[in-house]
This record gives C-alpha cells, sequence and structure tokens, in this order.
C-alpha cells in the first residue's frame, strides 16, 4: 500500500509540473529599435536629410541586420539605397562607444525628402522593422514615423508677374522668354498650381493635342487617374495677376476634358498672392466660363470657348481653372487640358 502513495504522489508531481511549464519558449533579446527617437519632420521645398538610428537591446556577437520596409514614394530617398524591388533596406549593426563611454550596437541610414513638385499637403510616411537576422531575435520598436509637411510656397512662383491685357498665353513660349513649358518647369513663370488634395497636380502637358492643335503644341493638363493616394483631386491651376485696365474684357480659352467622374470650374478673386493655399481667399465663379468647358467626354479633342464677357470683373484679378474629381479610379476622374488662355 505504501508503495502505492508514492507513486501517486510522484504522478501527481509529475502532472502539476507539466501544467506550469509552457508550451512556448519566449524569445530573449537582443530586440532591434528605432533610437532616440521615432518621427522626423520635413518640409516639401527644401531638401533635408537625417540619420535614423536603429540600437538594440543587448549584445550582439555576429553580424546582425535590421530590414526597414520603405514606403514607396519616389521622393523618399535612402542612403544606402533600399532595394527597389522589395522596398526594403538592410542596416548592420555594430558595436559603438556611446558618449557616456558605454557601448552601444547601433545600425544607421540616411533620410531625405526630395520634393517631387506634385504633392501639396501634409503626409505621414511610416518606416517599419519588418524583420531581423543574425543575433537579433525581433523588433522592439517598429515604426519610424516621417512627417512631410505641406509649405505654402512651396512653388517658385513669381508674384510680380502682370498680364496686361490684351494678352494671351498658349504655354509655348513664343516672345516671352522664361514663360513656357519644358521638362524641367511645372508651369509657366507667374501661374500657380496648387493641389489642396491628391498626389497630382497641374502641369505642362506634351501629348497629343486632337484635332484642335499642332504638333508639339503645349498645354496645362490635370490628371488624378490613379494618383498614388487614391483621393479625390482638388486641384487649382491660378493666372498671374491680370490687369484688365483698357481692355475689351472677353476672356477666351481652349479646353479638353476626357473621361467622366470630373467637374471644372472657372473662378476669379481680387486678392490672391500666388503660391499661398487657394481655400483661404475668396472666390466667385463665373459661370458662363464653366458652362463654356469642353463637356464631350468621349473626345481627346480641344473646345473653344468663343469670347465671354468678363465686363462685370473689377480691372486687377486672378483667375482659375479648378479641377475636382470624384476619386482617381475608373469613372471618377478625368483628363483636363487648358491652352491658349487669352484676354482680348
Amino acid at each position: 500500500m505504501k508503495k502505492i502513495y508514492i507513486n501517486v504522489i510522484v504522478l501527481a508531481v509529475l502532472f502539476f509540473s507539466c501544467e506550469e511549464r509552457p508550451d512556448y519558449v519566449e524569445l530573449e533579446g537582443p530586440f532591434a529599435s528605432f533610437y532616440p527617437t521615432t518621427i522626423a519632420e520635413f518640409n516639401e521645398k527644401v531638401p533635408q536629410t537625417v540619420t535614423v538610428f536603429i540600437e538594440t537591446t543587448g549584445t550582439i556577437r555576429n553580424t546582425s541586420y535590421a530590414y526597414v520596409t520603405i514606403p514607396n514614394d519616389g521622393s523618399i530617398i535612402t542612403d544606402p539605397p533600399y532595394d527597389p524591388f522589395t522596398k526594403e533596406l538592410a542596416v548592420e549593426l555594430k558595436e559603438a562607444v556611446a558618449a557616456d563611454g558605454s557601448i552601444k550596437y547601433l545600425g544607421d541610414f540616411k533620410l531625405s525628402y526630395r520634393n517631387n513638385q506634385t504633392t501639396q499637403k501634409t503626409d505621414i510616411y511610416n518606416l517599419t522593422i519588418d524583420r531581423t537576422d543574425g543575433d537579433l531575435n525581433a523588433a522592439a520598436t517598429k515604426v519610424f514615423y516621417m512627417k512631410v509637411k505641406d509649405d505654402e510656397f512651396r512653388i517658385a512662383v513669381d508674384s510680380t508677374v502682370v498680364f496686361n491685357a490684351p494678352a494671351i498665353e498658349n504655354f509655348n513660349g513664343e516672345g516671352e522668354e522664361e514663360s513656357f513649358c519644358d521638362a524641367d518647369i511645372t508651369a509657366p513663370r507667374g501661374w500657380t498650381p496648387y493641389s489642396l488634395s491628391s498626389e497630382n497636380s497641374w502641369s505642362c502637358s506634351f501629348d497629343g493635342r486632337g484635332n484642335s492643335g499642332n504638333d508639339g503644341d503645349i498645354a496645362m493638363e490635370m490628371n488624378n487617374f490613379n494618383s498614388p493616394d487614391g483621393e479625390a483631386a482638388n486641384d487649382w491651376l491660378i493666372t498671374p495677376r491680370l490687369n484688365l485696365t483698357g481692355s475689351s474684357k472677353l476672356l477666351s480659352f481652349n479646353s479638353l476634358v476626357r473621361y467622366d467622374g470630373t467637374i471644372m470650374k472657372v473662378l476669379y478673386t481680387t486678392n490672391y498672392v500666388p503660391g499661398a493655399v487657394p481655400s483661404e481667399f475668396t472666390w466667385t465663379e463665373i459661370p458662363a466660363a464653366t458652362a463654356a468647358i469642353d463637356s464631350d467626354t468621349q473626345s481627346f479633342d480641344f473646345v473653344a470657348s468663343g469670347d465671354i464677357d468678363i465686363s462685370a470683373l473689377p480691372d486687377n484679378v486672378y483667375i482659375a481653372f479648378l479641377y475636382t474629381s470624384i476619386g482617381a479610379g475608373s469613372g471618377e476622374s478625368a483628363i483636363a487640358r487648358i491652352d491658349d488662355f487669352q484676354i482680348k
């Protein structure tokens, strides 16, 4: 009987020992973390560079890497460069001596945001440590926040440019040096493209112009289809200051709107500051000009507005072409072009 009791006790001890033992093994350090901060702010207008550090929580004995995933955005630059196929950057961690003399294990890379002259909004990008190897077991602080701040005067605009009517802008530069489009210019001198939402913006277009224009003719274009952020568009193209004194106060332009999902309006204001946020000013629609915008969404041909009476407008104004879309997908966003803007 005594032997039976002893066996029962032994079995009970074994049972409870098994119950208390976890069925997994927790990883022990070292772990990789962004250090000492997990956020950096960039200004859209001026290229900036910051050094991003990754630190371990413990000693590493072998070559170890933390793999940082970089957002898929052409304006984000790293040194060393990330892998363009995987959007991944391998950061090697090494032994380093801190300012207080202590030994740390650090890795670093340089991160830049280069203004792509299309984005006009505040954006936050996340960089993450998605995997590790070597002695590193995991990531402790996985996310690094990169905040790009909207710069009100991001686009270089010459506020001294004044169109004294009669005047015409065909965006080809005849007789008006530096006012035309080329591959390195977003808009002619004095004109302001401004995007309140979406990654895209008004810019010079060198595409075919249908039967309304000659080969090589240039126009201004906005197209929000397949915008990288998928946002609906709210994009402005604003003239230089127009001096209508002594003119016939007649407005004309050519326009093209191809595909559905976009609304175009023509508006004016008297006190716009070139380069500033358009929504901070009071704009009044010019109904006759809005009605003259191309309405044939199945054609790539330009439509002439004819002469539009703007005699009710003040002598000094800014005129804007406002492009909005309901989204960035098929049927939600059109191609729009403006050319041959003229005050008679």
